[in-house]
């Protein structure tokens, strides 16, 4: 199924609040303020330290859109003015519900279209050309002869436990270091020569019910099965429904562009670069972007389900080609489509998908409290501080956050997207262009020093910190990936 993205950070370079500008108008030392609560150019400077990477706008205004987002954030919080309730979290988590209802509605039209023979998976499995594997793997612990002649004796034995009856799928699942390991040891469906070739002309020769001796790899050593069809046909009937459903998904897509008459207008893209260098002065925009049969697109609506992509994501987009940045905005509005049918069809958020909605929202808020070290007894409604002492120790607990961020010594925690548009339509913030341009002065000034100094090393490159080689901060590992069309 083709979705457009997942939940990342909001962040906004452009222009804020109104009230806010003659205060920064003459004022290049402060990159941004919330509530009282100021971010000089300097500090950001030393938050753009990175790998041999020079500084750069978009990292100025990533690592200050993020600081905002945790401000604003932090001095909601001690006012408890985050809320957890249903009607919050829905209009909060609105891309991930939107998204529910259109894989629903998705989901509904392919099944009607798809017709699969009772007898196609036994058609399959009988033809030969494509088969389904168990295996159980045994990697060395090390490169030594040793390890290897050890490893090969433990896959000996496994082998002596299979014969002996133990279910071949439970020692897979105790013992496979793979993603296997999940799944009884079961491998995917798929065509003669998909593995390496040890494995392979192994594999292939095995009939149904048999199990191979010990077969090595450079992965390990390897005790492979091939099931007998009954304990394989569902594998197949799902594999031969996924091929059919990609087959109709990219079918539909066609249709829905057709149908609508789906037309990305002249001069979309430019605008569409000019709104994304400044989406907080865009984002009550009418313009026009794309029409389609019944309603349109515009820059507003755009920047909206933009404000759901990660901030890496949304600097790539910037700097993607013409028709990139045109098919981007059709992916859109086929999503708009698509959420108008699921209305005019009845179409409401399935209970599990609601309850995880939920369920990770609160989660979220309570990570995002407890790193930011909001949990505190200070913070507590038994705390005898003033508001006036709780925000400025709020403050200093954002700024200990950015601290443990640049040391490496946490992760980068999002603020879910639609609790920042939430927190940012109050006003009570702004980012100064001057203050940003200020920073990236400074960052560079820092970067040629450092870079100086590496090269008469003979080392390289300016110290590491938060910031990756595409001005980003750097996430942790994981996560979920950004499924559908990319630009």
């Amino acid at each position: 199924m083709r979705r457009l993205f997942v939940v990342g950070v909001v962040l906004v370079a452009g222009a804020g609040c109104s009230k806010f500008r003659n205060t920064f108008s003459a004022n290049a030392d402060v990159a941004a303020e919330v509530r009282g609560v100021t971010l000089k150019s300097d500090r950001v400077s030393q938050m753009l330290k990175g790998p041999a990477q020079r500084p750069n706008i978009d990292a100025a205004a990533f690592v200050t859109g993020l600081w905002t987002d945790y401000s604003l954030f932090s001095q909601a919080a001690i006012k408890k003015e985050i809320k957890t309730d249903s009607a919050t979290i829905a209009s909060a988590m609105w891309f991930d519900l939107a998204q529910a209802r259109v894989q629903t509605l998705r989901d509904t039209l392919m099944a009607r279209r798809i017709h699969l023979s009772p007898n196609a998976a036994d058609s399959i499995y009988t033809k030969g050309d494509l088969r389904v594997f168990q295996h159980i793997l045994v990697t060395p612990a090390g490169a030594t002869a040793a390890d290897t002649a050890k490893a090969k004796a433990a896959a000996a034995k496994l082998l002596q436990e299979v014969k002996s009856g133990t279910s071949f799928g439970t020692i897979a699942g105790k013992t496979n270091p793979d993603a296997s390991r999940q799944d009884g040891g079961y491998l995917p469906v798929g065509p003669r020569g998909g593995f390496v070739q040890p494995f392979d002309s192994v594999a292939w020769n095995l009939a149904p019910g048999a199990v191979s001796g010990v077969v090595q790899t450079q992965f390990g050593f390897h005790l492979i099965r091939r099931p007998p069809f009954t304990e394989v046909k569902d594998r197949f009937g799902s594999w031969l429904n996924q091929q059919a459903m990609q087959k109709q998904d990219s079918a539909f897509a066609a249709e829905l562009q057709s149908t609508n008459k789906i037309e990305v207008q002249s001069g979309a893209v430019p605008a569409i670069r000019s709104a994304l260098n400044d989406r907080e002065g865009s984002k009550g925009s009418s313009k026009t972007l794309v029409t389609y049969k019944g309603g349109s697109l515009s820059v507003g609506e755009f920047l909206r389900w933009v404000s759901v992509l990660p901030a890496g994501y949304t600097f790539r987009l910037k700097s993607e080609s013409d028709s990139n940045i045109s098919q981007f905005a059709k992916l859109i509005s086929e999503q708009v489509i698509m959420l108008h049918q699921a209305d005019s069809a009845g179409i409401k958020v399935p209970a599990a998908n609601w309850g995880a909605v939920q369920l990770g929202y609160r989660a979220a808020v309570g990570a995002l409290t407890k790193d930011l070290g909001l949990d505190g007894p200070e913070f507590s409604d038994s705390s005898k501080s003033t508001t006036n002492q709780r925000s400025k120790l709020a403050a200093q607990k954002v700024d200990q956050y950015f601290d443990r961020l640049m040391a490496g010594q946490t992760q980068m925690r999002n603020v879910p997207p639609g609790l920042v548009a939430s927190l940012r339509s109050s006003g009570d913030y702004h980012i100064n262009q001057a203050g940003l341009t200020r920073a990236i002065e400074l960052s560079v000034a820092k970067f040629r020093v450092d870079s100086a100094a590496a090269a008469a090393r003979g080392t390289g490159g300016a110290p590491g910190g938060p910031v990756g080689p595409d001005g980003a901060v750097r996430r942790a590992p994981g996560g979920a990936p950004v499924p559908g069309k990319k630009p």
